[in-house]
């Protein structure tokens, strides 16, 4: 299975590290013993990085690829969604080009601001042969069925063509809507379901990956185990305990 990390960087590679820590998550990896043969498929900015940067990222075992050509073809299929922000918009389509890039490979994506409690390597054992998006969260998401990503361009074409309607409609469809315009977003339903409409990715995944559920539920556990946590607190417990390169325990 290829191992994937959708980038994009807007400005430079040390703004762009700060934000998304792939060299030092690919750092820990070979710290740790783990391997780290993951392919980092930049959708734009890959100009913008510093050489020393881009050779950093190799020396730990990433491979990189400039798909801004590709990306770009992409975009330009969908004016609609330039409504959102970039970042936004490289969410809903990354799914596209990296289905584009690599045909039909079997493939484990990760979120760039996520590190690893478990080698990629048995991570890639453990979920073989799986289909699924862990709770409806792209930073672990496993597609070995080619078939998924078909199913969710002609979701994201549905969407595309009807923003508001799509998204009415899933937020009707979502599990305890109700309770929470009353409570969580009480007063503020238009924020709720424009909310709802930037997260429609899990709208459409939670839809696919229905047939999945089994293994949804089995490796769940699982994933919550390998995935360390999310940018904001690597950055505390590198500033406050120096165990960045131990592997913690995780309570579930």
């Amino acid at each position: 299975m290829r191992h994937v990390i959708c980038c994009w960087c807007d400005t430079d590679a040390n703004r762009s590290e700060n934000h998304v820590p792939v060299l030092f998550s690919g750092s820990r990896n070979l710290r740790l013993g783990f391997s780290n043969e993951i392919d980092l498929l930049f959708l734009s900015g890959y100009e913008l990085l510093a050489e020393d940067y881009k050779s950093g990222l190799r020396e730990v075992g990433y491979t990189l690829h400039d798909l801004a050509r590709i990306y770009s073809e992409v975009e330009s299929k969908y004016s609609s969604l330039q409504r959102f922000s970039n970042h936004v918009i490289k969410y809903f389509l990354r799914w596209l080009v990296i289905s584009a890039y690599l045909g039909k490979e079997p493939i484990i994506h990760y979120d760039g601001d996520i590190v690893f409690n478990e080698d990629p390597v048995v991570i890639g054992k453990l979920l073989k042969g799986r289909t699924f998006v862990l709770q409806g969260c792209p930073a672990l998401t496993v597609i070995t069925d080619q078939s998924w990503f078909s199913q969710y361009k002609d979701h994201l074409a549905v969407f595309a063509n009807d923003i508001e309607g799509y998204s009415t409609n899933a937020w009707k469809e979502r599990v305890g809507s109700e309770i929470t315009e009353r409570g969580k977003w009480a007063g503020r339903v238009e924020i709720a379901k424009f909310f709802c409409t930037t997260r429609i990715f899990y709208h459409i995944s939670s839809i696919l990956t229905e047939s999945y559920r089994t293994d949804h539920l089995k490796f769940c556990r699982i994933c919550v185990v390998i995935l360390y946590s999310k940018t904001h607190y690597i950055w505390m417990v590198m500033k406050t305990t120096c165990t960045t390169y131990s592997i913690d325990e995780i309570g579930i």
